[in-house]
Parts: C-alpha cells; structure tokens; sequence
C-alpha cells in the first residue's frame, strides 16, 4: 500500500462534500456512544463530537477531556499510533468501514482498549470526517478484564512484531 501524506487529502477517492448541518443531524439521530473526528494531519484529528459517557469511561471530568480531546491522536498510547495511522489511511483509500483495537490513556495512567469501528462520511473544509462508533465498554469486556486481574497466574499480552508488552495482569506485576 502506498503511503499519502495525511495533511493532504486530495488523493482520496469518491470524496464528498459534508456540511455542518449534516454532522449536527448525525448527532441527533445516533443516540449510541460515538465520536466524530476531523483529520487535519498525519497525527492530529480535531474531535468535532464525542458521546456524554466518553469522559467518565477513561476517568477524566468533562473539562479534562475537553481539554486533551483538542487532538484526538494525544490520546492514543505512543506504541499504538502507527497502527492507527494505517488503519486510518486504509479507510480513506477504500471507503471502507474498517474496526481498529488500540489503546488509550487513562486519567490513572493506565489505559483501557478501544474497539472502534471507524467511517469515513466525507470532507468538512477540505478535511475528512470520520465517525468513530464505540464498542468497548462492555460488560462482558469488564468481566474478563476482572477475571485476569484476580488469577494467580501470569498472564501477558505481546506484540507479536516487537515483543512488547501490551497488557501484564496484577500477577504479573
């Protein structure tokens, strides 16, 4: 796959125009837990809606997530921002809903993971718009998270490329 510059957009293809009165109906109509984000360049993406449950769900009071939403790529875990980068690229060129599993900050210092099916809807001033749909916060996600933080065995998730740790439980600390 052939790399574009993500500050330059005109080589996506089948763009189309949207407009602000389109994205505020969208978030009139979409009662689920969503973001919607404007890419501006290869690592930041200005976020033009996030769903009321967003702030609570990785810690933060609504001001500190306004705050640190500005860019949306300060959120996501350094290791996993290259990841999220070509997933981001993939949509752009395909026009395809694509689901990207990442990693992001929490209030604490630790980080929760994100499974979000990510859409492109077209071109606010000249910037693609994409909406972010949220399917992470789970129950049954809580409920094996709590099961391997309570084992006595050690249990470890690795990147399988670099052999860094992803996830280690309370045993493994």
């Amino acid at each position: 796959m052939e790399m574009h510059p993500l500050n330059d957009f005109s080589w996506i293809p089948g763009r189309k125009v949207i407009t602000q009165a389109s994205i505020d109906a969208l978030i009139k109509e979409d009662p689920g837990t969503f973001a919607l984000y404007r890419l501006t360049s290869s690592r930041t993406a200005e976020t033009l809606y996030y769903s009321p449950d967003r702030p609570a769900f990785c810690g933060y009071t609504k001001a500190e997530y306004d705050a640190l939403t500005k860019e949306a790529s300060g959120f996501i875990l350094d290791d996993d921002v290259p990841f999220v980068e070509n997933g981001l690229q993939t949509i752009l060129e395909t026009g395809q809903d694509k689901m990207l599993n990442y990693r992001v900050k929490q209030k604490d210092l630790g980080f929760v993971w994100l499974h979000t099916v990510y859409r492109y809807i077209g071109d606010l001033d000249g910037h693609p718009v994409l909406f972010a749909s949220f399917m992470n916060n789970t129950s049954e996600t809580k409920l094996f998270t709590q099961l391997l933080d309570n084992v006595k065995t050690v249990v470890f998730v690795i990147d399988h490329a670099t052999y860094k740790i992803l996830y280690a439980n309370k045993a493994a600390i």
